[in-house]
């Protein structure tokens, strides 16, 4: 019976060794590189759900190419590549559905309090812009809110010293979280680095789409692209640009959430207008087709009597013209006989 017992007690401990070799401990570990600063911030990038971050090879990041590439002369795009590509297309998608749906939350109200102060500052300052010059707006601005600061905190300062009868070096500065030395950072670089990267993907992806109108992938989009253009071209040659701007967003801002809030009526109206414009186009078709023929009958009857005048007109031109051809000619030899016959008598 001792013996089982031994026996049992040595293969759970080789059991437990066995167990332990291929488990990850908790504590700290020898011969482990701690993680880099770069991955602690990936990481934090992608917790921030930054998109279209794709990890690149040495060789790629300067510009070289593989050994395997190098080597065979008939290289084939891997599998790895391949879903690159398509992870990029998605990261596109995914950025085209999140503008998408960020535009329609601020066209909507979705949010009134983010839309109102979105609309306002764009409006605001194109007023601003359009009668003072951006300097003016950035020196206004900066003289009424250090001006403000300034009566605030000397006029704080004061009350507290006359209240307790202490210094006011004694007192903590009513904006000593912002003005510390060993502050927390105004401009998170998180933040910054994901909206940097946010913005280049909207940019490219812009890019992308400019690019495919511009060289006509599709002949109907190219097409509605140029009359949209020349539309607008021909707006802001009739009005200032911050003007038609101005009408734009505002028309943005309002249609939209207007046509959501009433859409049985407007769709009751539209219907309504629709029907006495087909009524009106029925009954005064027929009048406008007859005038019509009745014009274009008169038009052609007077090309063609302009045509038979013009052609007299050529006819008695060229009449002309060969008499007085003629009349030059018997004019010459009337003289060359003259001439003739005077050289004679001579």
């Amino acid at each position: 019976m001792t013996q089982i017992l031994q026996q049992q007690q040595q293969q759970a401990l080789y059991n437990f060794n066995v167990n332990s070799n291929s488990a990850v401990s908790a504590g700290p570990r020898k011969n482990i590189a701690p993680p880099s600063p770069q991955m602690s911030q990936d990481d934090l990038v992608r917790e921030l759900g930054v998109i279209d971050k794709h990890k690149d090879s040495p060789t790629a990041s300067i510009g070289l190419l593989s050994p395997s590439v190098c080597e065979s002369p008939t290289h084939q795009t891997s599998d790895e590549e391949i879903e690159v590509v398509e992870d990029e297309e998605e990261d596109m998608n995914d950025i085209t559905l999140l503008m998408y749906m960020e535009f329609m939350d601020l066209i909507y109200w979705e949010i009134p309090g983010r839309s109102g102060i979105i609309l306002a500052g764009i409006l605001s300052s194109l007023i601003l812009t359009r009668y003072y010059s951006l300097l003016y707006v950035f020196a206004a601005s900066l003289t009424i809110l250090t001006g403000f600061n300034l009566i605030f905190v000397n006029a704080y300062n004061l009350i507290r010293t006359v209240w307790t009868g202490l210094p006011a070096e004694e007192f903590l500065h009513p904006y000593h979280i912002h003005i510390r030395q060993q502050r927390s950072k105004l401009i998170p670089r998180d933040i910054i680095d994901y909206y940097v990267h946010k913005s280049v993907d909207i940019l490219e992806l812009a890019a992308q789409h400019t690019a495919k109108i511009v060289f006509v992938e599709d002949t109907k989009t190219t097409g509605l692209a140029c009359l949209v253009s020349a539309a607008i071209y021909l707006l802001t040659s009739l009005i200032p640009t911050k003007v038609f701007f101005g009408l734009l967003v505002l028309a943005l801002f309002t249609i939209p959430y207007f046509y959501e809030k009433h859409q049985d009526e407007v769709d009751d109206q539209l219907q309504l207008m629709q029907e006495k414009a087909q009524v009106l186009m029925d009954k005064y078709g027929i009048v406008v087709c007859q005038h019509a023929t009745v014009y274009t009958k008169q038009i052609m009857d007077a090309s063609v009597g302009l045509g038979g005048i013009l052609q007299q007109q050529i006819q008695n031109l060229r009449a002309k013209v060969s008499g007085d051809v003629s009349t030059a000619a018997a004019k010459t030899t009337t003289v060359n006989t003259s001439v003739d016959t005077k050289t004679g008598k001579q």
